[in-house]
């Protein structure tokens, strides 16, 4: 994947394990600590502020609505997991 703004390229890893759908994406030092829920995301915010940065929140909201998961890793990389159903 690459980055348009800067032209900056991206390796994500993408598969199926153990019955669930599995996305990780790099992600440095930022995914050392726990992805907020978007209401702890808004309370850290000040007044003002323009930049909201809840991309991250909101993508746990919807993962665990449908049953999956965004977890950091100690590797620097977050993953999300979504488990397939087999109806």
């Amino acid at each position: 994947m690459t980055h348009t703004s800067t032209g900056a390229r991206l390796e994500v890893e993408a598969g199926i394990e153990d019955g669930s759908f599995v996305l990780r994406v790099p992600a440095g030092p930022a995914a050392l600590a726990p992805v907020p829920t978007v209401k702890e995301r808004l309370a850290e915010l000040g007044t003002g502020e323009r930049e909201l940065g809840v991309a991250l929140p909101l993508a746990r909201e919807a993962l665990e609505r449908h049953g999956g998961t965004l977890t950091p890793r100690a590797d620097g990389v977050l993953e999300a997991r979504i488990p397939l159903k087999t109806s």
